[in-house]
């Protein structure tokens, strides 16, 4: 059966979507309250938290590291044991801990995806045989 592993991974993320949905909220929930809490404490003395727009463009710059070492330092001048603290907690809160949740929901879906499909043979078989099929009707 040619592309079978490609129907396997389209079950998987059609069915991990729903899933997913959930992983989202749960990342907007925590983002939204470590942005306002941020803001709350430290939006009158730093520029990058000084409304809630810049506070949450900030902490999404946080999320690949894009403003963390301008940040580390800023933020240890002013907001102490405190300040390094919430830069830390963002990074693994929602870095670390919300990529496990995703990965950890794909797969178990493929799991359970792969056990209900029938044995399928290699990919380097498969392409063999689709540029077989190819050179055939050539």
């Amino acid at each position: 059966m040619p592309f079978s592993r490609l129907r396997t991974i389209l079950k998987v993320l059609s069915g991990a979507l729903h899933d997913l949905g959930h992983v989202a909220l749960v990342f907007g929930v925590a983002l939204l309250g470590l942005v306002v809490a941020v803001y709350v404490i430290h939006g009158g003395r730093a520029e990058a938290f000084s409304t809630v727009g810049q506070s949450l463009l900030t902490t999404l710059l946080l999320l690949p590291r894009a403003h963390f070492q301008y940040l580390h330092n800023e933020r240890g001048e002013f907001g102490g044991f405190f300040g390094i603290a919430w830069l830390w907690a963002t990074g693994i809160i929602l870095g670390l801990a919300m990529v496990k949740m995703m990965v950890a929901v794909v797969v178990n879906l493929y799991l359970e995806v792969n056990s209900s499909a029938p044995a399928m043979s290699p990919v380097w078989r498969d392409a063999w045989n689709m540029s077989a099929e190819t050179r055939r009707k050539v």
